[in-house]
């Protein structure tokens, strides 16, 4: 059994700190829900995010529970599953349930992830995920990109995995290093040994991160137009570009604020900036998508014009699913070459947006 000595600073005497077991796996788990930074995302690659809230114990339907599910301000997603090595489920079962949670969170909704923070949400007095994870000392980050951005997580299943132990068998290690061996996608699967040290007055903890050491993908920055529409290119086909260009100029023209976003895809939103009221009516992505910004709307604007939005949207070919997708998602998501692909639908489009623009005043 290892040992440390511990004094303080000023101190002459030096204390006994030796290695303990961790009572169970539930208080490893406590452990980390109540301080991600014992995790050393780090390691993982200079700013590497650190999840800025999480959730214990969320039921995913079909696949139990997971450990924990964090999240960061940029939308990205990591699942932890916590084992001791008394456990025997450590060697191979354990890779095979950080996957399945993976597997079931991949093209969840926004408003499903958001969900299982409910609890979360509760104890903070906060009424959406976007409000519990914003940072404090970021006044470019924005409120309004944050749902996209984490939908663009589920639906790639871009996600950092962790198996979270209190001593790492070679088995364990070698599946690690295998899983990463020649990685293409935006997954992370590692594992880090945690080191637990019991004092008569001290706890430390001592973790070590097992895995790949290379940079996740990065916020670009802001976007900007050449940025985005060479990406859009990339990704569509043109009609879908034309498409997204006469909303971009639309969007320039008519809203308070064309404000690039700084996720991973790119985006542009439809703000609005007025009345002391700042609201995002929609959001084009460089995936040739649109999300409408239903939830975001929400207390910012009338109520009677946000209804009247959803009903005159409805009325669109290619938007006529929208009242029955509101039932389970305040982000819908379409992508523009489907839902304006009907002749007049991007000018009817437009003319509803500028009723949800003009119940703010002037």
């Amino acid at each position: 059994m290892r040992k440390m000595l511990l004094r303080s600073k000023g101190e002459r005497k030096w204390h006994d700190v030796s290695e303990a077991p961790f009572r169970d796996e539930a208080h490893l788990q406590k452990l980390l829900y109540e301080d991600p930074r014992l995790i050393p995302f780090a390691d993982l690659g200079e700013g590497y995010p650190e999840p800025r809230a999480f959730v214990r114990e969320a039921g995913l339907p079909g696949s139990g529970n997971t450990d924990l599910v964090g999240v960061d301000e940029q939308g990205r997603i990591t699942v932890i599953e916590c084992k001791l090595a008394t456990n025997p489920e450590q060697k191979r079962k354990v890779v095979g349930q950080v996957l399945e949670y993976a597997a079931f969170l991949w093209q969840m909704s926004y408003e499903s992830f958001e969900k299982l923070f409910a609890r979360s949400l509760a104890a903070a007095g906060k009424s959406g995920l976007a409000q519990l994870v914003a940072p404090e000392d970021n006044s470019e980050w924005s409120e309004a990109e944050f749902p996209g951005n984490v939908e663009a997580s589920l639906e790639k299943g871009d996600f950092t995995l962790i198996i979270a132990v209190d001593a790492l068998n070679d088995e364990l290690r070698r599946i690690i290093q295998y899983l990463n061996r020649g990685q293409r996608n935006g997954t992370t699967v590692c594992a880090v040994e945690v080191g637990y040290f019991l004092g008569e007055e001290h706890e430390i903890v001592a973790p070590r991160l097992v895995g790949p050491k290379s940079e996740p993908p990065p916020p670009p920055g802001k976007w900007d137009e050449l940025r985005f529409f060479t990406a859009t290119a990339a990704k569509c086909g043109a009609e879908a570009v034309a498409t997204v260009r006469a909303l971009y100029e639309f969007t320039q023209k008519e809203s308070d604020n064309c404000a690039w976003g700084r996720g991973q895809d790119g985006s542009f939103t439809f703000r609005l900036e007025r009345d002391g009221v700042t609201g995002s009516v929609f959001s084009v992505f460089t995936s040739g998508s649109i999300m409408l910004s239903f939830g975001y709307m929400d207390g910012r604007v009338p109520e009677s014009a946000v209804n009247r939005f959803a009903d005159e949207l409805a009325q669109l070919p290619g938007l006529d699913d929208l009242p029955a997708v509101l039932q389970v998602k305040r982000f819908p998501r379409y992508q523009v070459a489907d839902a304006f692909a009907a002749p007049g639908n991007l000018e009817a489009f437009e003319q509803a947006v500028l009723k949800v623009r003009d119940s703010l005043g002037k």
